[in-house]
């Protein structure tokens, strides 16, 4: 329904992966695919042992990295930009347990900005596709009479 009214998740969340259900090994990361269709708001929930425990989040999707500090239970908010999104990866501490979903939740803490490029070449890579994208574009002052 989100997708046919184009409310942007804020019709309903859905969870779309528990690492309950799908474990990991202790240094592996947790790798999240979210419905192909979608574009929106994803939210994430990492889970310690202790509810005052207190991990570092860090998280990879395709060229863009960010890391957070977050005490367990807590939920944050960012969006997949695009339909055809890679993974997002996910590495936190073992022991700890990942919970993800689609759909925006009101209280969550938003983490859509401080992402940085996973490396000077992806970097460069993000420049020049800008660029092209930018080129690409018809300019709105050129229309033909």
């Amino acid at each position: 329904m989100d997708t046919v009214y184009q409310t942007d998740g804020r019709l309903g969340i859905e969870r779309t992966f528990d690492s309950v259900a799908h474990p990991r090994s202790a240094d592996k990361p947790y790798i999240l695919s979210f419905p192909n269709y979608w574009q929106g708001h994803i939210w994430l929930q990492p889970r310690g042992g202790a509810p005052n425990e207190t991990c570092d989040l860090e998280l990879r999707w395709g060229p863009w990295q960010r890391r957070v500090r977050l005490s367990s239970q807590s939920v944050v908010t960012t969006r997949k930009a695009t339909t055809d999104a890679p993974p997002l990866v996910a590495y936190l501490p073992p022991g700890w347990h990942l919970t993800a979903g689609i759909g925006a939740v009101p209280t969550a803490l938003d983490i859509n900005v401080g992402w940085r490029p996973v490396s000077f070449a992806a970097a460069r890579q993000l420049i020049r596709d800008n660029i092209n994208s930018i080129l690409r574009r018809p300019s709105a002052h050129t229309h033909k009479p």
